[in-house]
């Protein structure tokens, strides 16, 4: 892929969302932005790493419908730190790429986890799968991948 034109487009995506005050959805692009960066073998990937790392707890709402959006925020979080891992240990820099890789594995441990809880408390409110974890583990496959969970087929 054209890595270094989704660099560009996911930057100039983080500034419109700034300029009319959607701190969520910009630091959602530009944590795409810094993962393109990463990807197109760009310096500057490590810098925007960092920075979003620095800016992803700002965004701050009780809107309860932003939820997808900072659990969104939270899987990109954790993938940037895989990824600037990996290219750290391509630098040999073992102990920083180390403790990244860690934190990135925590982080998304973290994210599967809350995501499931939420499928497992919404299904209970609907049609009591909370008493089934494997139910509601299977529920949340067919969903991630555009499928109706309540499909039998």
């Amino acid at each position: 892929g054209d890595y270094a034109a989704a660099a560009a487009a996911f930057g100039s995506a983080e500034k419109a969302h700034d300029r009319v005050g959607d701190a969520i959805r910009a630091r959602n692009a530009g944590a795409d932005r810094a993962l393109a960066l990463l990807g197109a073998g760009d310096e500057a990937g490590s810098t925007e790493s960092r920075r979003i790392f620095a800016q992803k707890s700002n965004p701050r709402t009780n809107n309860p419908d932003d939820i997808p959006l900072l659990q969104e925020l939270s899987r990109k979080d954790a993938e940037l730190h895989l990824a600037l891992a990996a290219k750290l240990a391509s630098k040999g820099q073992a102990v920083d790429a180390s403790a990244l890789w860690e934190t990135g594995c925590v982080r998304l441990r973290t994210y599967v986890d809350d995501a499931t809880a939420r499928i497992v408390a919404d299904d209970a409110k609907t049609d009591n799968l909370a008493k089934d974890r494997a139910a509601a583990a299977r529920g949340l496959a067919a969903f991630s991948v555009g499928l109706d969970p309540k499909n039998p087929y």
